[in-house]
């Protein structure tokens, strides 16, 4: 598994904490170094809620989006350190994922712009995939 915090943009005061985390099928997974493991999981983009330094309850944390894919288990997650925020275009971020299938992918995390309370980020499609 693999987390990796947004960095929130120098520009706002308050902003949405987000967290990527990778997820695969079990804990007992064996990851070996040997080969390429093709292997179905998951990324999902959750928000902690504003950053406050009040003493009020924290928010719980809500699932924004969950991507299911077949790039193998994620073994390291970053976030673009800066200049990737966009709140006009609703871009929230680019963010690197280190797979198990020997790609490194460049994915653009954006907001989408519909009312639907259920989905209200989403993962464009890959802007960059390395491959080793």
């Amino acid at each position: 598994m693999a987390l990796a915090w947004c960095p929130t943009p120098t520009t706002q005061i308050v902003h949405e904490q987000l967290l990527a985390v990778s997820c695969h099928k079990s804990m007992d997974s064996k990851l070996g170094f040997h080969g390429i493991l093709p292997q179905n999981s998951s990324l999902q983009i959750w928000s902690a809620g504003l950053l406050s330094n009040s003493t009020n309850e924290p928010e719980v944390p809500q699932l924004l989006c969950g991507l299911g894919h077949k790039w193998g288990i994620i073994r390291q997650l970053a976030w673009c350190p800066s200049g990737c925020y966009d709140p006009e275009t609703g871009k929230l971020g680019l963010l690197a994922a280190a797979c198990a299938d020997g790609t490194v992918r460049i994915i653009p995390i954006c907001r989408q712009t519909s009312k639907d309370k259920l989905l209200n980020a989403m993962v464009c499609n890959v802007f960059l995939i390395l491959k080793i």
